[in-house]
């Protein structure tokens, strides 16, 4: 019986193909500062969101870019070292570290995250639209969750 919600291999690989070529993206930034790699800028952007409501904790960094505690801490302490950010004891919880922008941070997402996107979303007006990228987005996240649980059932089967 034929399937119609299943991916066809064909299907997949164009999928899979799409993804490596969206990492050329994160090389297609503008020019960061030295000692900066594209993943900080994720990190100064979420410590900024998150920031909205009050200092940022490296637990809803994690969570925010999905990424694991220990990636996210190694990359506060270079954002911290580079200038970018301030870390400070919780006042509420002693083993807690709540991040912040320091201004040189404030400066540096302005022009890397705000000022880039703002220029993208000026070059795909008529081009992709908000539904566009729900849809990638999302499309996006259910492969990667896929992929996570067949690798699991994977190396669980082989152990």
């Amino acid at each position: 019986m034929f399937n119609s919600d299943a991916v066809t291999s064909d299907t997949f690989r164009e999928l899979f193909d799409a993804c490596w070529q969206a990492r050329k993206i994160t090389e297609l930034l503008p020019e960061l500062p030295q000692g900066m790699r594209p993943r900080h800028i994720g990190v100064l952007d979420a410590v900024h969101v998150i920031g909205q409501s009050g200092p940022a904790r490296v637990g809803e960094i994690s969570e925010f870019l999905h990424i694991s505690t220990p990636s996210v801490t190694k990359m506060i302490n270079e954002l911290s070292d580079m200038g970018y950010l301030g870390k400070d004891g919780s006042k509420t919880d002693g083993r807690g570290v709540e991040v912040t922008l320091t201004p040189s941070g404030k400066r540096c997402r302005s022009t890397l995250v705000e000022d880039y996107r703002e220029r993208i979303c000026r070059s795909l007006t008529g081009k992709v639209t908000d539904e566009d990228c729900r849809t990638t987005t999302a499309t996006i996240r259910q492969l990667l969750q896929a992929v996570i649980l067949d690798n699991t059932a994977h190396n669980h089967h082989e152990s």
